[in-house]
């Protein structure tokens, strides 16, 4: 056995003896980890990064600066017989902040447009939809028919219960396929 073989052996029983001597507990929760590590890296390299199918490839909240930037959303939406979801924020409100993250993944996993609209920077659009308190979430529905009732607060469970009422699907994930 040349020097290097017998240096890694040695290695491999220091750290199974190490490992031995930790707690069992311990053991369970580093064993999961390492688990958890290995099923992710196989299922990263089998099926690749899983991305939304079809008509919902678009996908991102579309901040809209301008009245006219928000007319345009509004119509693509409409054209394409789409939802819409949208948040009126503000840049110095704290439950905007938190859940503005939540809004985003959701604009991934629904087939409905997301619009983010500032209150500070599109007071028109804002003013419009009488918006008084942030976050408020406003709908329209596929046909481009403003939906009376808003969701005032971070209420991510309102959110999906109206996207349920819509009639607004979950995206379908895509398996990747190798060729």
């Amino acid at each position: 056995m040349d020097a290097v073989t017998a240096l890694a052996a040695r290695a491999r029983e220091g750290v199974a003896d190490a490992f031995e001597r930790l707690p069992k507990h311990v053991r369970v929760v580093v064993m999961w980890m390492v688990f958890q590590f290995i099923g992710s890296m196989i299922r990263r390299a089998v099926f690749g990064k899983e991305k939304p199918a079809g008509p919902a490839e678009k996908k991102a909240v579309v901040e809209c600066e301008t009245e006219e930037a928000f007319a345009e959303a509004l119509k693509e939406a409409k054209e394409a017989k789409r939802a819409v979801v949208i948040d009126f924020t503000a840049s110095w409100c704290g439950p905007c902040k938190r859940i503005a993250p939540v809004f985003a993944d959701m604009s991934e996993e629904y087939d409905a447009t997301f619009l983010k609209v500032d209150v500070d920077k599109n007071s028109e659009v804002s003013g419009a939809h009488n918006v008084t308190a942030m976050p408020t979430f406003a709908f329209y529905d596929a046909n481009g028919e403003k939906v009376d009732e808003q969701i005032r607060g971070a209420n991510i469970a309102k959110i999906t219960d109206m996207l349920d009422k819509l009639g607004v699907k979950k995206v379908v994930k895509e398996v990747k396929k190798d060729a």
